[in-house]
């Protein structure tokens, strides 16, 4: 038996009178995450214009979260700002405000969970983010 692994995952059998190809969709990786920077950037503005939460990896820990904004701070680095809703966290906090780095984003993807945003005591105008704001609720 003969096979290989990419983004699906085929199991070749031997030519036979009956020969037959299976087919069957790799579970290791979910269909639509994101990885690439720029479409972590869009699918983080999406999720804000779909009014759905986002799942994602963040510093090792898998979390859904609900995007207010994601934007520019002081030291060039891009920043999301949101409201998590369940998941790990290092603080052990599974609800509540959190401020991440969209560089160490791994595995995002917009989930059917309607969003909640705007959140109470959420500031439009986020301090954090003092080189200007891409996209916000």
């Amino acid at each position: 038996m003969a096979g290989f692994l990419c983004n699906w995952f085929c199991l070749c059998f031997p030519p036979s009178n009956d020969a037959q190809l299976l087919i069957i969709k790799d579970i290791t990786m979910e269909e639509s995450e994101i990885q690439n920077p720029q479409q972590i950037l869009n699918s983080l503005c999406s999720a804000i214009t779909q009014k759905k939460c986002v799942k994602l990896t963040y510093k090792g820990h898998r979390r859904t979260v609900e995007v207010h904004a994601v934007g520019r701070a002081q030291n060039g680095r891009i920043l999301l700002r949101c409201y998590q809703v369940s998941g790990g966290s290092k603080s052990g906090d599974a609800e509540g405000w959190k401020l991440m780095q969209t560089g160490k984003i791994t595995n995002l993807r917009i989930v059917e969970l309607a969003s909640k945003a705007p959140r109470p005591n959420y500031v439009a105008s986020d301090p954090a983010m003092p080189d200007g704001i891409t996209c916000n609720v």
